[in-house]
């Protein structure tokens, strides 16, 4: 009897899960503020993103968060998270970046990787990465479920591509966020676990990538507000810009 009601609650844990993933999915597509949503372990979190990237359409690689010691204190955990990056979600610079009903989202600079063989570095660019949780009280809630909630992400700008070895002349690789003509923060890819590459090791420790993946490294600088009618500007100085319009 007792295995039985476990394997029932089992079921019924997974069922729950699966709803959950649903209803994600439906806000995320939609735009809308998702209902009632339960706390999780890690374990559970990505579970339930798992089956969120099933309902979001082809998959074109990876976001990585919690790419330095404060945002982990922060969330409550040692090492980066990850969330996927959905095809219908890459725009190039200068694209209007048309998310789903006009909940307002966050703009970050990040360093995007493109890979190759073998996980390799095929490309580097220089991107902008719009996130928008499904609640307002996703950090209430806790890292299981903003995991769950894809990580936050929502789309991905591309920008121009720089030379790998850029990144290791880390005070060339520096970045001012600026939106609508006011600069609201500055970093470096130094802020990205001391350089990008380290986060995509992160990753490849943890799932498998695929050649053809785009990898968002993690935040360089804090993220800015991004709602409709807004432009934010990642200037990358002598290395270029990349522009999201909403």
């Amino acid at each position: 009897m007792a295995r039985a009601r476990d394997r029932l609650s089992a079921r019924g844990q997974k069922a729950g899960m699966n709803s959950l993933a649903d209803r994600i999915v439906a806000a995320r597509l939609a735009g809308t503020e998702l209902g009632d949503a339960p706390r999780l372990s890690l374990d559970e979190g990505y579970a339930v993103q798992d089956a969120v990237a099933a309902g979001l359409g082809a998959l074109a690689g990876w976001k990585i968060g919690a790419t330095n010691a404060g945002g982990q204190r922060f969330l409550g955990v040692t090492g980066p998270i990850f969330g996927r990056v959905p095809q219908s979600g890459l725009r190039q610079s200068g694209e209007r970046v048309a998310l789903g009903g006009e909940r307002p989202a966050e703009a970050e600079p990040e360093i995007l990787f493109r890979l190759g063989a073998d996980g390799t570095v095929a490309a580097t660019h220089l991107g902008i990465e719009i996130n928008r949780p499904s609640r307002a009280d996703v950090f209430e809630l806790g890292v299981g479920f903003i995991v769950a909630d894809n990580a936050a992400h929502a789309a991905l700008v591309i920008g121009p591509a720089i030379p790998l070895a850029a990144l290791d002349m880390q005070e060339t690789v520096t970045v001012s966020l600026i939106r609508d003509g006011e600069t609201v923060s500055t970093g470096d890819a130094a802020a990205v676990l001391g350089h990008p590459l380290r986060a995509l090791e992160a990753l490849s420790r943890e799932h498998p990538l695929r050649e053809g993946d785009w990898i968002a490294t993690g935040a360089m600088a804090r993220a800015c507000p991004f709602a409709p009618g807004d432009t934010v500007v990642a200037d990358f100085g002598a290395l270029g810009r990349v522009v999201a319009h909403w």
